[in-house]
């Protein structure tokens, strides 16, 4: 499984622009888009071939009308939170990590024991919790927005059941600098999933959080010191029979973005159709 130093590199690489200095050590860029798109949400997915873990991250607040987002939300709010759910960046969130989640799990066996989690910082947390719920993925967020009252507001109106909010929250991690606006904001009980307070000097800058994170040593993720359900276990389909040494191929999972770029609107207009794979997979030079 990713480690909490992972996710914490991957959440400060969703603000990098895809720079490569903090893709978590041995990950790839699986695929993403940049951070100029209409709505304002950038995702990003990285894959470890070798240890067959995929980390999709969503990036954190982009202006302060997120706040205003956020701060409804966590009040409750019902017509903030159907206003969030109803939103350009959700609906583009979760169009990218179906896109991610169910080509793996439709690749059948080529990702067969592949573990997925999600992560993000602050906003990024919080929409990270959402998609987490949904697909029944683990999540280990970086002082996220409250999330408690968005999640049992979904599970209340059927958008997640039941049991993936209870999965969401004995596998996911919530981490909260003390002192920060977060914590001046909410409290632990305003959290789902496993709540831990870090002393970070009250920053919410997630490079803040990064650096703590490497200098301590920090590891809450999984929470429960286990391994979290494999792709092949979370289907819901019948899985493919067992291939061995099956060679790794992102085509499947190029195919399904692809189609999801064609549908996507740069900001200020211009050409719509899908950026090359090169693009996508990182490679530069």
């Amino acid at each position: 499984m990713p480690s909490t130093i992972d996710h914490a590199k991957a959440s400060l690489q969703s603000y990098s622009n895809y720079a490569d200095e903090n893709i978590p050590e041995g990950f790839q860029i699986l695929t993403g888009f940049g951070l100029d798109f209409e709505s304002g949400y950038s995702g990003s997915a990285y894959i470890n071939p070798d240890t067959k873990e995929i980390i999709i991250t969503h990036r954190g607040t982009n202006d302060a009308t997120d706040w205003i987002s956020n701060i409804d939300i966590a009040k409750g709010n019902p017509k903030a939170l159907d206003d969030f759910m109803n939103s350009q960046i959700m609906k583009d969130a979760n169009e990218f990590t179906s896109s991610i989640v169910n080509g793996v799990r439709e690749a059948g066996s080529k990702y067969e024991g592949y573990s997925i989690t999600q992560t993000g910082h602050s906003q990024g947390g919080l929409i990270a919790s959402v998609q987490g719920a949904l697909h029944k993925t683990p999540v280990e967020a970086f002082d996220p927005a409250a999330n408690k009252a968005l999640l049992e507001h979904l599970e209340n109106k059927g958008t997640i059941t039941s049991e993936n909010l209870e999965f969401f929250k004995e596998n996911s991690v919530m981490h909260r600098s003390d002192g920060s606006f977060i914590d001046w904001r909410w409290n632990e009980s305003d959290y789902l999933g496993h709540v831990n307070n870090i002393d970070v000097d009250g920053s919410h800058s997630m490079s803040d959080i990064l650096k703590h994170m490497e200098e301590n040593n920090v590891n809450k993720f999984p929470p429960n010191g286990e391994s979290s359900q494999t792709v092949d276990e979370l289907a819901t389909e019948t899985k493919s029979n067992s291939i061995e040494d099956v060679e790794f191929n992102l085509d499947p999972i190029q195919d399904l973005i692809n189609k999801f770029m064609q549908n996507v609107t740069p900001q200020g207009g211009g050409n719509s159709s899908p950026p090359p794979r090169e693009a996508f997979m990182g490679i530069r030079g």
